[in-house]
């Protein structure tokens, strides 16, 4: 078996291109953009300026734009490749009562999965002075960051507009030159080069910690069964879908359509109504710890806190008792399992929001 520390450094060296993530809109555009609501509003006021800073890089106006962000670019060919993380494919049979025990080296390839993701963009969010963070090698010579360009461009690149495109482009398209600096320009003071982080990259790991941050707190994220259950077939209120889409939008859409008059807003001073504190929510306390992203073995230790309470929802609630599949795997999910798993949902919801507030004033403040 592969030492976990090997484990964790093999998964970083081999964690491909860029840092976008998956297909599948965890939460929804809605809920997303609600996870980054609640979480903007925890923020200190340190963490809350760094954020503002930094979304401008990618043209952002709002948080809550740059919670989507990850989901759009998944869905262009240039980087359709990230979709592999926004998940982690926890081993289990919620209808035959096996329910997901997280195992990293099993879950989690080596080409990465959402807990690697969240790793690699705390470290970019992290690092204090773009262009100034030398990368950590391992024996491969490969850095742990693979996907930034890992040279230096000139100091005036820090402050010179580059174009848009640039940005969603894939980096790992660079890689052959990954361990040399590029010609012109100035490596570190051991030889190694520098990554070239700039506020572009720094815009896009903010999108992606907001994301992942949402989607690793969606029950179906962290579920093998059936691709996260987006092969079982159901019909909600009538209509034919997934079981992870009815998790993942319809829920929510009919709880602000029927319980906040179809008012988003009214349905966020519900949820930070509910009795749940920050330090209340399960791996909270770790992201709480964190000296910045550069320990990444302590940022894949929260995230997989956050990947196994996730887990442990697909039994106890996705596939509670009495959810019948049915022969051919089709079920009515109507208003009796709705009334089931709606609370379900908005604690999951309000706790990816708490998470992400304590995740990001860790790493800004």
């Amino acid at each position: 078996m592969i030492p976990f520390r090997l484990h964790i450094t093999l998964l970083m060296l081999t964690l491909l291109s860029s840092l976008s993530v998956p297909g599948a809109d965890a939460w929804g555009p809605e809920g997303h953009r609600v996870v980054a609501t609640i979480a903007y509003s925890k923020l200190v006021p340190k963490a809350k300026a760094a954020v503002d800073a930094i979304l401008p890089g990618l043209n952002f106006t709002t948080i809550e734009d740059a919670s989507t962000f990850p989901d759009e670019i998944a869905r262009t060919p240039a980087r359709a490749h990230t979709s592999k993380y926004h998940f982690v494919n926890v081993k289990d049979s919620p209808t035959e009562g096996v329910c997901g025990a997280l195992d990293l080296g099993r879950d989690c390839p080596t080409a990465g999965c959402i807990i690697t993701a969240i790793a690699k963009a705390a470290f970019v969010l992290s690092s204090k002075d773009l262009q100034k963070r030398a990368p950590q090698y391992g024996y491969t010579r490969r850095p742990v960051y693979d996907g930034c360009g890992n040279r230096l461009r000139g100091r005036e690149a820090k402050s010179t507009p580059t174009d848009s495109d640039a940005a969603l482009a894939n980096p790992g398209a660079s890689s052959s030159s990954a361990t040399q600096p590029a010609a012109g320009s100035t490596g570190s003071t051991n030889s190694e080069p520098l990554p070239d982080i700039d506020i572009r990259l720094k815009a896009e790991a903010l999108a992606f910690a907001i994301h992942l941050v949402g989607d690793v707190s969606q029950p179906l994220h962290a579920s093998d069964f059936k691709k996260g259950s987006n092969d079982v077939t159901v019909n909600f209120e009538g209509v034919a879908t997934n079981l992870h889409f009815v998790w993942d939008s319809r829920v929510i859409r009919k709880t602000i359509v029927t319980d906040h008059s179809n008012d988003t807003s009214a349905w966020v001073k519900s949820l930070l109504a509910l009795p749940i504190q920050p330090e209340q929510v399960t791996g909270a306390r770790c992201a709480a710890d964190l000296a910045g992203g550069a320990d990444l073995e302590k940022v894949v230790q929260c995230a997989s806190e956050w990947a196994q309470d996730s887990a442990s929802m697909v039994c106890k609630d996705v596939y509670r008792q009495g959810f019948n599949l049915g022969v051919d795997l089709t079920a009515e999910v109507g208003s009796a399992y709705y009334k089931q798993v709606k609370a379900q949902v908005n604690e999951q919801v309000l706790k990816a929001g708490l998470r992400l507030g304590v995740f990001l004033n860790s790493l800004l403040n």
